[in-house]
């Protein structure tokens, strides 16, 4: 995503809209080269992921750990003083159970505030989409994730107006579901989805 994996200075110079374009221009381009695509995103990548199942078809989505409601004093206090306090800290590094796989992690120390503002304009914008989303979809959270509370996985599970849908929860994982303790299900979990989803793909007729 633009502003990520380079400097955390990169991040003041890119909005909400702009990670939409960003998405929605993949989504295209993959679409153009395959049948069936599948969209697969991870906390604000989930979020960006329940944009674009509300706004284009395409063959299912997968969200892990996806933000879809945060908390309002939080979203008040980093309105109101993120131009007085204009960098925010990590403490504790990122929030994975399995601490062995930290060191591997790619992540910023600090961060803009003006960033953090842009994560909740981008759920807020994002959120009255979601009753929209007709397609297959999957939907994983942690119950001990200490970013995103587990609680959005069901507000999204039962916001999406999807006849396939499946809620999988697991219970060994913080927020970074993809490399925790819980990855191999998660996989699994996924790899699963798509399979069924396929199974129910009509055979094109032969030329």
């Amino acid at each position: 995503m633009k502003g990520h994996g380079a400097q955390p200075a990169d991040l003041i110079h890119f909005r909400a809209e702009d990670w939409i374009a960003q998405v929605e221009h993949l989504l295209l381009e993959t679409k153009s080269r395959f049948t069936n695509v599948f969209m697969v995103g991870f906390s604000m990548g989930g979020t960006l992921a329940l944009h674009l199942a509300a706004n284009y078809d395409f063959s299912g989505v997968a969200t892990l750990a996806a933000p879809v409601k945060l908390s309002l004093t939080d979203e008040l206090l980093i309105r109101s003083f993120h131009w007085i306090v204009k960098w925010q800290h990590k403490t504790n590094g990122s929030d994975i159970k399995d601490r062995s796989m930290a060191d591997l992690l790619y992540t910023y120390s600090s961060y803009p505030s003006r960033s953090t503002v842009e994560v909740f304009r981008l759920v807020r914008k994002i959120k009255p989409a979601i009753s929209r989303i007709s397609m297959p979809i999957l939907i994983v959270h942690g119950t001990e994730d200490h970013v995103v509370p587990v609680t959005n996985a069901g507000l999204i599970a039962n916001k999406v107006a999807s006849r396939h849908k499946k809620l999988v929860i697991v219970q060994n994982s913080y927020h970074i579901l993809p490399m925790d303790f819980d990855k191999q299900t998660i996989r699994s979990a996924i790899h699963a989805f798509i399979g069924e989803v396929l199974q129910q793909v009509p055979e094109q007729p032969q030329a």
